[in-house]
């Protein structure tokens, strides 16, 4: 008899398992994940007054899509004498004299983006190498890394 009141406990549930399973509104099981930067991004030099452009690239990948939203920011510290110096840094380090921060960007919803941050290059920055630290937040998990960029004496 216990087997019989299983059978018809699923029974009555599989209609609400498979609306959470599938169709219309369900997860699509691909989480759109966004990293930071593009190679022409970070390895050129700039120059005092340049616009650092970040282009942060979506890729979709297996897992649950995060739920709120993605929050996109990035930081450049510096100067340093040497691209070696930099590497010391500990990731979210500030060490250096200036530090510039780009407009933070949100991004709601899932959709696939093609999102940019920028941070301006006063004219008077000290030419130098400087660490520039990127972080993707989203659903409670965070992905950061660093980068080198380097400014050269304007000319």
């Amino acid at each position: 008899m216990r087997l019989g009141r299983l059978a018809v406990g699923v029974w009555l549930l599989s209609p609400l398992m498979a609306a959470g399973c599938g169709g219309e509104g369900a997860s699509s099981g691909k989480a759109v994940v966004y990293t930071c930067c593009k190679q022409e991004d970070v390895g050129k030099e700039y120059r005092p007054g340049e616009t650092l452009t970040l282009h942060w690239t979506a890729e979709e990948k297996d897992g649950a899509p995060a739920s709120g939203a993605t929050d996109l920011r990035a930081r450049m510290v510096g100067p340093f004498d040497s691209a070696s110096a930099v590497k010391e840094v500990p990731v979210g380090g500030s060490t250096g004299s200036l530090s510039l921060t780009a407009s933070p960007v949100r991004i709601d919803g899932g959709g696939k983006t093609e999102p940019v941050s920028e941070i301006q290059i006063p004219r008077d920055a000290t030419p130098g190498y400087y660490n520039l630290n990127h972080i993707s937040t989203a659903g409670g998990s965070s992905v950061s890394g660093n980068a080198v960029i380097r400014i050269v004496a304007a000319g």
